[in-house]
């Protein structure tokens, strides 16, 4: 049973049995719409270091000195969260994990008089996760084959490769519950003779590969051939992966919409490349679309690849801002199980708090204003000296004083400080630049630790790069 509901329930009980003059806290102390729960090793000790960021939202979330996380304003709707802490501070997750859980609209006594007088208001449910488990991550290199009819064979000409990981999970225990699948966990660009390393997965789970084979001037979101593999991640080498399907130009794909909705018409659904552009596809075809009080999902003719998915509703639900999930691997139905998603059409930005001030991480440090805004790159470069060097666990609390309020050195909770990603990689779900090349990674970069796209020169050990300002 969904803990969700059981919350609802014990709080919707307490003004039968004891009246309507008593005071009606909420659970714990929950607001609307949260997820709360400690990030715990698998001895139990917490995990301070603990990032957590939603699919398809932009919401991250860093773990307090012992373990403890809250994930606020989130609407209802099923949610991917993925968790993960950088130790070492070497731009690779060691422990990981990925929770799904399910929020619904409910109506929730907030008073004494709430369902006593009338009916209460309904808002999101707000669920206690406890501890969530971070297991050691493992490493996996092999090589990539295309067959294309004729045999196996090498990369060849401008050939290249991805390797990429993806995972889905039931949300909830109920019978015709979605499997829900995020975005790309991990990725790894393959060398030109075809080996690749994939690293921050997470320990024993049984994962999903794809490779996609494509040209060097089209990139992930073109390809021409793609492959699956399952296997459970381990310390494993020389795995070979063989990329023996031809692309197709379109498929089914399957995408679970959350937002503040009971009914919602979308317009268009977009495949953009991640490096920027549009893909030169239609947009996708609106095929069916159901709704359940919180979540709708709809079926669009989608193009093979490795995409930024957008998604924007009709003018009639112009109220609702368009919705994106980046880094979304579309295959064909039955190659890859799953429903891509969630993804949020909110009627505000997420990351903006009670006050209008940007705080994707809602832990009341505030992150500095666009650098592309009037005076604002002097007020980056402020911050310079006190976050440049904040990488992973360093960057646990870390902040630096602007105009006397502290400023987040970390707000979007990927492990990079700010100051040393360029614009488009700020925000939740964008990714890192941890070899400061000016790419996103992963789905942008392929490369995530090399600057030149040549493993053969990367630096070793890994050299996080400078402010930017």
């Amino acid at each position: 049973m969904r803990l969700a509901r059981l919350l609802w329930s014990g709080i919707l009980v307490w003004p039968l049995v004891f009246g309507c003059f008593y005071e009606l806290p909420r659970t714990e102390g929950l607001g609307d719409g949260e997820l709360r729960g400690r990030a715990v090793r698998t001895d139990g000790t917490a995990v301070p270091s603990a990032r957590i960021t939603v699919v398809g939202a932009p919401r991250a979330a860093e773990a307090t000195d012992d373990g403890s996380f809250a994930v606020r304003g989130l609407t209802a709707g099923p949610w991917v969260l993925l968790f993960a802490a950088d130790e070492n501070g070497d731009g690779t997750a060691d422990l990981a994990a990925r929770v799904v859980a399910v929020l619904e609209n409910a109506a929730i006594p907030k008073n004494a008089t709430d369902g006593c007088t009338g009916t209460p208001p309904e808002v999101p449910t707000s669920v206690l996760l406890g501890d969530i488990v971070l297991a050691p991550t493992r490493s996996l290199t092999g090589s990539v084959q295309i067959d294309d009819g004729a045999g196996a064979r090498d990369l060849a000409g401008s050939e290249r490769a991805l390797v990429v990981r993806t995972s889905a999970s039931t949300p909830t225990d109920d019978a015709d519950a979605l499997t829900l699948q995020g975005a790309v966990e991990a990725a790894a660009g393959v060398a030109a003779d075809g080996r690749f390393t994939l690293r921050g997965l997470r320990d024993g789970d049984a994962i999903d590969l794809a490779v996609l084979v494509f040209d060097a001037a089209e990139g992930p979101s073109a390809p021409t051939f793609y492959g699956i593999a399952h296997r459970a991640a381990g310390d494993e080498e020389d795995v070979p992966l063989l990329a023996d399907s031809a692309a197709p130009a379109a498929t089914g794909v399957q995408l679970a919409l959350a937002g503040p909705f009971t009914d919602v018409e979308v317009g268009t659904v977009s495949f953009e490349r991640p490096a920027g552009g549009d893909v030169a596809t239609p947009d996708g075809t609106l095929q069916r679309a159901e709704n359940d009080g919180f979540a709708g999902y709809l079926v669009v003719d989608a193009p093979v690849g490795l995409y930024d998915l957008g998604v924007f509703p009709t003018a009639d639900t112009a109220d609702l801002t368009e919705g994106v999930l980046r880094g979304a691997l579309v295959l064909p139905l039955g190659a890859s199980s799953g429903v891509q998603g969630p993804i949020v059409l909110a009627t505000a930005d997420p990351c903006l708090d009670a006050a209008g001030a940007r705080d994707c991480d809602h832990d009341g440090r505030p992150t500095l204003a666009a650098p592309d805004e009037p005076g604002a790159v002097a007020d980056w470069a402020a911050c310079a000296a006190a976050c440049a060097t904040t990488f992973g666990p360093d960057g646990d609390g870390a902040s630096c004083s602007v105009g006397g309020g502290a400023i987040d050195c970390d707000d979007d909770g990927d492990g990079q400080p700010d100051v040393t990603e360029p614009p488009h990689c700020l925000g939740p779900g964008r990714g890192t630049d941890l070899d400061g090349d000016g790419r996103c990674e992963p789905a942008e970069d392929p490369f995530p630790w090399c600057a030149s796209d040549d493993p053969a020169a990367c630096p070793v050990p890994f050299s996080p790069p400078p402010s930017r300002y």
